[in-house]
């Protein structure tokens, strides 16, 4: 399946044969140039000149963004449709942990097991935030397509998780890629999020299930009369807000290039950021949130949060 996604179907049998599980683990991720499957099985599918030496696989260097391929809602996984092709495989490769797995063997998926939820349905990890057991957050934004959020949000009725699903449309471009760049739930009722985009979100659509013929459930979006604040405040309560570079438009915009506001709540009021957001954790420790701070130099130049 992952060397099909690559459009080298053949390559499989090729693994299979001259490679051990624990080689071919470490090719699923780091990619196979002609010369080395030269070097390790005599076969040559490239070019003799060694100044041409080309990906037979080629690499898979955002496997380290563990968020985005996969999320788990309730006792479900939804198994992410990535946006842009060179991201297809991590998702595979989570599926099949996923479906294999005895750690995950009575899970089940609520979304991505079907082919009619597959590209160009995509939707990843990073967009989608639990607001509580009966509410998700999902970003409708350069990476995850409304009608890939309505077909999660009928699955998840059917299954009885959730009850509402808000469709947050955030702009679509690479500095706020997923919501979870410009809006983090760290405490009971106290958030981060960059106020450029959260206070000016144009359009918020709220998906509730309606059946018909008994257990038939059928989603259609009803447009939002409320601003994204106010449906955090009657999903959990009156909440608290800190914002990316500490309210400053300068510090904010800087630090959100660094995921100033995608940190990683590992408990209530206890998060890991980086900590070169200076003035973005500073507004988090003046409302008593704990900051775990690590350097990050390298995952940050992805735009990926310590939550990778």
């Amino acid at each position: 399946m992952v060397c099909s996604a690559n459009l080298q179907q053949s390559l499989s049998n090729v693994l299979l044969d001259n490679f051990s599980i624990k080689e071919i683990k470490e090719i699923l991720l780091s990619g196979l140039t002609a010369s080395e499957l030269f070097e390790h099985t005599g076969l040559r599918l490239g070019s003799t000149d060694n100044r041409d030496d080309i990906f037979i696989l080629d690499p898979c260097p955002n496997a380290y963004f563990t968020r985005d391929p996969a999320a788990v809602l309730g006792h479900t996984i939804v198994s992410s449709k990535m946006s842009f092709y060179p991201r297809v495989r991590e998702t595979l490769i989570f599926k099949e942990i996923f479906t294999h797995h005895p750690l995950f063997k009575n899970s089940k998926f609520s979304f991505g097991k079907s082919l009619e939820e597959d590209r160009p349905f995509c939707i990843e990890g990073g967009d989608i935030i639990v607001l509580n057991e009966k509410a998700i957050a999902v970003g409708c934004s350069q990476r995850t397509r409304s009608e890939a959020i309505a077909k999660l949000a009928k699955n998840l009725f059917k299954e009885g998780i959730i009850q509402r699903v808000y469709e947050v449309n955030i702009p679509a471009e690479r500095a706020y890629m997923h919501l979870d760049t410009v809006f983090t739930i760290v405490d009971n009722g106290l958030v981060v999020a960059y106020p450029d985009v959260m206070e000016d979100v144009k359009e918020i659509r709220r998906y509730e299930p309606m059946y018909i013929h008994r257990n038939e459930v059928i989603v259609f979006p009803i447009s939002e009369n409320r601003t994204f604040n106010l449906i955090l405040e009657e999903e959990f309560g009156p909440s608290r807000g800190s914002h990316t570079g500490n309210n400053n438009r300068r510090y904010a915009s800087r630090e959100q290039l660094a995921d100033g506001t995608n940190v990683f709540a590992i408990a209530p009021g206890v998060v890991v950021t980086y900590d070169r957001n200076v003035h973005t954790n500073k507004a988090l420790n003046d409302v008593g949130v704990k900051t775990l701070q690590i350097e990050g130099s390298e995952l940050v130049r992805g735009l990926g949060g310590p939550a990778v």
